[in-house]
């Protein structure tokens, strides 16, 4: 039996960088800021984590592309060990979350 590592986070780039991988793969490594509310009643304090993400390949052309500190993004993905034994987390699927406009009656 495999064991379960899914991740699914939603927050605000605090920062991107780029590079290329040792197979000429393009490279990106994003922090997102998340907030969330310390008790069930969401009336008391807010607290606020900053996670690494990275993702490869065409993930990380797109995040390059269209992504900048500010923009909020959606990140699914799973848990992994970067080469400093830092926890990270790989984006399968990172999207840019959109506000909905209120329709007014």
């Amino acid at each position: 039996m495999s064991m379960l590592n899914s991740i699914l986070l939603e927050g605000t780039i605090t920062a991107i960088s780029s590079e290329t991988t040792k197979d000429n793969e393009p490279y990106c490594r994003f922090s997102i800021k998340t907030k969330h509310s310390k008790s069930p009643n969401f009336n008391s304090i807010v607290q606020s984590n900053i996670f690494p993400i990275e993702c490869t390949g065409l993930q990380a052309e797109m995040c390059l592309s269209y992504f900048k500190a500010g923009t909020k993004v959606r990140v699914v993905g799973h848990l992994n060990k970067d080469e400093n034994n830092v926890t990270i987390i790989v984006g399968e699927h990172i999207e840019i979350v959109v506000k909905n406009k209120e329709v007014e009656d």
